[in-house]
């Protein structure tokens, strides 16, 4: 099993709630990203 650093974390993005608009042409999503700075999640649309 090979492990990540740390770091690594930092870099990933989770896709959450996933939205298609009715006509079918735009989909919205939430991505949460974790801020190291800040040391807590940021979430955006």
């Amino acid at each position: 099993m090979t492990e990540l650093p740390l770091e690594t974390f930092y870099d990933l993005t989770q896709v959450g709630e996933v939205a298609v608009s009715p006509a079918g042409d735009r989909v919205a999503f939430t991505a949460t990203e974790y801020d190291p700075d800040a040391d807590e999640p940021v979430a955006s649309l």
